[in-house]
């Protein structure tokens, strides 16, 4: 009984930690705020694959923020 109680904190916490760790990661890598209107409307659309690029050079003085759809 006490083994299996030991196994289910285990696995809990384990799960746990995953979660953390994804929503940290996503809030870390992805932060909403830091992409354009255009991709948040289009990333999660199926059939269409969204990328933001932020600071994309253009030359030696110009550098843009770019949402790329295909």
């Amino acid at each position: 009984m006490r083994e299996r109680k030991r196994f289910w904190i285990i696995v809990a916490a384990i799960v746990a930690a995953e979660v953390l760790a994804a929503i940290v990661w996503r809030c870390c890598f992805f932060p909403e705020r830091e992409v354009s209107d255009l991709y948040q409307r289009y990333c999660h659309t199926p059939g269409i694959e969204a990328s933001f690029v932020k600071g994309f050079r253009i030359n030696d003085t110009l550098a843009i923020d770019a949402t790329l759809l295909h």
